[in-house]
């Protein structure tokens, strides 16, 4: 019997910002998208500096 060995997929990126202005007050549309894209996302942004 011959065993294969599965490649990990890379996970979904999103550049969504989760701390923009608009997803801290709304931050239910952007909860949704992320869950619908899979259970582990990779946040291609990093958190600015004012």
């Amino acid at each position: 019997m011959t065993e294969t060995a599965a490649v990990p997929a890379s996970p979904p990126i999103s550049d969504a910002d989760p701390f923009a202005a608009e997803h801290l007050e709304h931050p239910e549309p952007l909860h949704r998208q992320l869950r619908q894209a899979g259970p582990v996302i990779r946040l291609s942004r990093t958190a600015s500096t004012p």
